[in-house]
């Protein structure tokens, strides 16, 4: 809507305005459906409850945003639209933030590029226990734990932990979640892994 708006300023796209109304009362009901969605959603996962109070409510602020947006366009108040309509796009950043940190982590926006930058991305160690004592080496450390963080800590991490579990650490991991232990001492039960 934002950048239907900022072209259509420009002649050459001013065909572009007539689409604002539609665009608005097609955002209105999904915006609102959206944040129902979320609440939902938020009763269901194990989040970090700082970063869900903040997006939760922000979308609710955001949904009314909308709503309010779509009534004043139609009244052509044009600075107050305007300005609601900066606020809002504030307002859906924000938003969208906090959402993006709840489901992917609070770095997810720094995560790839630490990928493509850092040294110990581009080399990676060749993990072999041949020759090596367990004193030496720690199978843990250096093979299962980049494994679980490389795949598992964005769901089961310090922020966002489904299931009551969390396999960011060997701690987490020795006490389980919802359904008990994940790690059975002198256990092993391979079926589980060839259903996968």
């Amino acid at each position: 809507l934002a950048a239907f708006e900022v072209l259509a300023s420009f002649p050459r796209f001013k065909q572009l305005k007539v689409a604002v109304p539609a665009i608005l009362a097609f955002t209105v009901p999904v915006t609102l459906f959206s944040a129902l969605c979320g609440w939902l959603l938020a009763a269901k996962g194990d989040y970090e409850p700082t970063t869900l109070f903040w997006h939760r409510w922000l979308g609710v602020a955001f949904a009314l945003a909308a709503l309010s947006l779509w009534l004043v366009q139609r009244t052509n108040r044009v600075l107050l639209y305007r300005l609601l309509l900066a606020a809002s796009v504030l307002l859906l950043l924000i938003t969208g933030h906090f959402g993006g940190s709840l489901t992917h982590g609070d770095d997810y926006l720094v995560a790839p590029l630490r990928k493509i930058f850092s040294k110990e991305s581009r080399v990676q160690p060749k993990v072999s226990t041949a020759g090596l004592r367990e004193q030496d080496f720690s199978v843990y450390t250096n093979a299962i734990q980049p494994v679980l963080n490389a795949s598992c800590v964005n769901c089961h991490g310090p922020n966002k932990s489904k299931a009551r579990l969390r396999l960011d650490t060997a701690e987490n991991i020795e006490q389980g979640g919802e359904s008990g232990q994940v790690l059975v001492p002198n256990s092993a039960d391979l079926s589980l892994l060839i259903k996968r």
